[in-house]
């Protein structure tokens, strides 16, 4: 009988890649602008959130929900060069190992909310397992899952006249890392916010961070999807992205999404059909 990919061992799931992204640290007793400055490069297109570490035991992790709850009490830039790491970090980690099931790893980021766990190899070394890694589970399987099938989530926009106070707002009332600009594919996330705070806390002299025109900061682009396209080959799409996110219809998909839908009964063991880019050579143009 096959077996539910929900019920496979880590190691099962990555057989070759389980211990491939090593996990960013930083020391509790930086300053909070240190943490800006990692989160702003990494989070999303690497790791979901940075491991906190005391001398040689980590304590927690740090990311953009802990960074901006800060930046909603205290909106002055002077306070991220005299705040410690130490003061805001989430001191909680999910560590697993290779023979933890997929499901409970799914369901342990649902129970703190958030979708980052660690796992160390026989070295001591710790590795990141984040939502962005199940795009690589989801490239492998085939199965009857399209876009369509996904439950609708409403997508939560904004006007692009507001100040950086009222997106904030927006993102902690609705549980969400991104906001949808209306009527086009443009958006602004935590990890986009934490690079226009970087800039700002050095360039630039502003009395209350909240009180910055959204429409001062850059937007990223989403992709809209208009084909019922499996859930491979959303994996594929958004693997590519370094902010993975498709809008499909009237609904918004991110990595999270997947998360939950590979825990479906009817996802079973590795198919044997991939959804991956054909390897060509740069001289030939010849199939590799």
């Amino acid at each position: 009988m096959d077996r539910k990919l929900r019920d496979l061992s880590l190691e099962e799931s990555y057989p070759q890649t389980l211990y491939e992204t090593p996990c960013i640290s930083v020391d509790r007793n930086r300053d909070l602008w240190v943490a800006i400055e990692i989160c702003a490069q990494y989070l999303e297109s690497a790791v979901d959130a940075i491991l906190v570490k005391s001398a040689e035991e980590i304590v927690g992790t740090i990311g953009g929900r802990e960074i901006l709850a800060h930046l909603r009490k205290s909106p002055i830039p002077d306070s991220y060069f005299r705040t410690k790491i130490d003061d805001v970090f989430f001191n909680h980690i999910q560590e697993v190992n290779k023979d933890s099931k997929l499901v409970d790893l799914i369901d342990g980021w649902k129970s703190i909310g958030r979708a980052f766990s660690v796992i160390s190899n026989n070295e001591g070394e710790y590795f990141s397992i984040s939502a962005r890694k199940m795009l690589e589970i989801g490239k492998r399987y085939k199965s009857g899952i399209h876009v369509s099938s996904f439950p609708k989530k409403e997508i939560i926009t904004f006007k692009g006249d507001e100040s950086l106070r009222e997106i904030l707002d927006l993102m902690f009332k609705h549980h969400i890392r991104r906001v949808l600009l209306e009527n086009s594919n443009k958006f602004i996330s935590d990890r986009i916010i934490l690079g226009e705070i970087s800039m700002i806390l050095k360039y630039q002299d502003i009395e209350n961070l909240l009180d910055i025109p959204i429409n001062q900061f850059k937007f990223e682009y989403t992709k809209d999807i208009t084909t019922d396209l499996s859930l491979g080959q959303i994996c594929l799409i958004m693997d590519k992205m370094d902010h993975p996110c498709i809008i499909y219809q009237d609904s918004i998909i991110t990595p999270w999404d997947i998360s939950l839908m590979l825990l479906s009964e009817n996802l079973t063991e590795f198919s044997g059909q991939t959804y991956t880019q054909k390897k060509v050579c740069p001289h030939c143009g010849k199939e590799i």
